[in-house]
């Protein structure tokens, strides 16, 4: 069971909210609520990383994930989320038939293991939805890779994380924020 306990300036806030119009709700591939989006941006703190990732390395990352998914080799129905250092060792890959969940399990167990601080790119093996970017965000994860196209980059624009997916053609499409990387 997990309690949770508010300040009472919080308390003084509910009611504000409870009367708005403009709630989230959410489809497999839009995001409604231009109100409640803006305070999600606003709870969120812009990423502050400069480090450049080289895009031939970035491609390798994308490549390696499905030799790293042994669960989707065998079923060829689940997610994978793999969690990388700095130095592009990979800290941890989990899979899952729903893609959030690969992510939670990955981030949860980089945490219990007491490595969050080591984390700086996610690889996913489906597309990148605003609560991927948000979760990534809250872990700290400065840059998203996927095999598939993100629903909308605007939470990443607006945060400074780079999105890069597999392109149709050969190479890398890079979604927003590409001076973080090199060509």
């Amino acid at each position: 069971m997990i309690a949770v306990t508010l300040k009472p300036s919080r308390w003084e806030e509910i009611p504000q909210i409870l009367e708005r119009r403009g709630f989230i709700s959410q489809t497999s591939c839009k995001l409604w609520g231009e109100e409640i989006v803006t305070d999600l941006i606003q709870t969120l703190q812009p990423l502050k990383d400069s480090k450049k990732l080289d895009n031939r390395k970035v491609e390798h990352l994308l490549e390696m994930l499905s030799f790293k998914q042994s669960l989707r080799q065998r079923t060829r129905a689940s997610h994978a989320a793999a969690i990388y250092s700095l130095d592009l060792k990979v800290l941890f890959v989990m899979e899952d038939v729903r893609r959030h969940n690969a992510l939670d399990k990955s981030i949860g167990k980089i945490f219990l293991k007491g490595d969050i601080q080591k984390v700086y790119i996610i690889v996913l093996s489906s597309r990148i939805s605003y609560e991927l970017v948000q979760k990534a965000v809250r872990a700290g994860i400065p840059i998203v890779l996927a095999k598939s196209r993100p629903t909308s980059p605007g939470l990443a624009e607006e945060l400074n994380m780079p999105l890069v997916s597999d392109s149709k053609a050969d190479g890398l499409e890079i979604l927003c924020c590409e001076p973080r990387l090199l060509t």
